[in-house]
């Protein structure tokens, strides 16, 4: 008897686990991005399959745990910057209101909302 798609099972479970234990503590046990570093081992039990993960051996065995965490940080830092600068983010409307009402009519040549002699935004 002859189990061939047991390691595409086995790898199947061991990624939605990663994934859905990180969704988890992200989005409702409100944790942090440094979860990742407890979670990605469980991407050890990884092995190699004939349709996922074929390139998988012991010489490389550490990849997806190296590259989860960086393409995670990467997410997190990129989610987080898009929050920062959106619209409506509350950083640029304390930047604004710090600054008073002269900063929409500044002389900067490359962003016309700041004017160069305003100390209080040089200051970031």
């Amino acid at each position: 008897m002859q189990l061939d798609y047991l390691p595409v099972c086995g790898n199947a479970a061991t990624v939605l686990s990663f994934l859905l234990a990180l969704l988890l503590n992200l989005r409702y046990l409100e944790g942090t991005l440094y979860c990742v570093f407890a979670l990605a081992p469980l991407l050890l039990l990884l092995s190699p399959g004939k349709t996922l993960f074929r390139n998988l051996t012991e010489d490389n065995r550490y990849a997806p745990v190296v590259d989860a965490v960086s393409f995670t940080c990467m997410a997190g830092a990129v989610f987080e910057l898009s929050a920062l600068w959106s619209a409506d983010s509350p950083v640029l409307a304390a930047l604004e209101v710090e600054a008073g009402a002269d900063v929409s009519h500044g002389s900067h040549p490359h962003h016309p909302r700041l004017s160069p002699t305003d100390k209080t935004l040089r200051r970031f």
